[in-house]
């Protein structure tokens, strides 16, 4: 038999496999929409709620807004700075026993993508911290927090202060069951948290996180130089779903400024308590020139 002739050797290229190009140019895609969009939903937040509390804070507070004159601005939005795409702030000054108040939205991270799907596995919430600069002559040495009772662990690790003075739980009746009072000086507990306030924090219940006052304050406070130590520290949960029109925000940043003048005026030691207070302190301090 002859030979068969061959034919020209035909090479198969091989087709490029573009699947992760799409992928990610979709993913970038995506990315920038759930930017855009993320930004404006807590823009849009932002506004809502300066716009509802704008008198709040005008019936309160002498000067609100960072001019730091008292102005008048016609556009509320003007009174509040945008921090990060998540996070807004409000300053106010001008009120008796107090420094300034500084409020903070720290919004839910909507325009970052990779957050925003972590948030199915593990839910953040919006949060108010509203933090109130006490003048220094005005509040005494006290630690007095309120907190959700599965919350207690985590914070006795990240706050210096509770982790340091231990304070203690103690009983305040009528206060909501999921929620625990820690203090390192009992005399203060009646007068601070009265049926007044445990009434508002069980109809508030939904949108209340956590109080923090102390005079031990080691953070620094957006907008304030050099905060005095003596701090009274709010965080408000955000919720739509159950306080569509922020009733129970309003009410609860009404008592947290009520809070400044109870401190300021009315929250006092009697001389042994301070002088304890004083003595703990003045150990506090000894101890960490010791370990510097």
């Amino acid at each position: 038999g002859g030979k068969r002739a061959r034919g020209p050797r035909v090479r198969v290229r091989k087709q490029k496999d573009f699947s992760f190009e799409y992928f990610a140019g979709a993913f970038f895609f995506l990315y920038f929409i759930n930017y855009f969009y993320g930004s404006a939903v807590n823009a849009r937040q932002a506004l809502a709620w300066i716009k509802a509390f704008r008198t709040v804070y005008e019936n309160e507070f002498h000067v609100v807004g960072t001019s730091g004159e008292n102005v008048s601005v016609p556009n509320a939005s003007d009174l509040i700075v945008k921090e990060s795409q998540a996070e807004y702030s409000l300053f106010a000054t001008g009120r008796a026993n107090c420094r300034a108040v500084v409020t903070e939205l720290k919004l839910r991270a909507r325009q970052d993508l990779v957050a925003t799907l972590q948030e199915f596995a593990t839910p953040t919430e919006d949060l108010l911290v509203l933090t109130a600069v006490m003048n220094e002559a005005n509040m005494h040495p006290f630690i007095l927090a309120v907190m959700d009772a599965k919350a207690v662990k985590a914070a006795r690790k990240e706050e210096p202060d509770l982790k340091d003075f231990g304070p203690k739980k103690r009983k305040v009746n009528g206060m909501p069951d999921s929620l625990v009072a820690l203090s390192d000086n009992v005399e203060l507990v009646g007068t601070l948290l009265t049926t007044a306030v445990c009434q508002q924090l069980t109809k508030h219940l939904d949108c209340f996180h956590s109080l923090h006052f102390t005079d031990q304050y080691e953070g620094s406070v957006i907008g304030v130089a050099e905060p005095t130590q003596k701090v009274l520290r709010f965080k408000f949960k955000i919720r739509p779903d159950k306080d569509p029109n922020m009733d129970s925000i309003k009410a609860l940043t009404k008592m947290a400024i009520r809070f400044i003048d109870l401190v300021g005026e009315r929250a006092r030691l009697t001389s042994t308590g301070k002088a304890k207070a004083e003595k703990a302190r003045a150990q506090r301090k000894a101890q960490r020139a010791a370990k510097e």
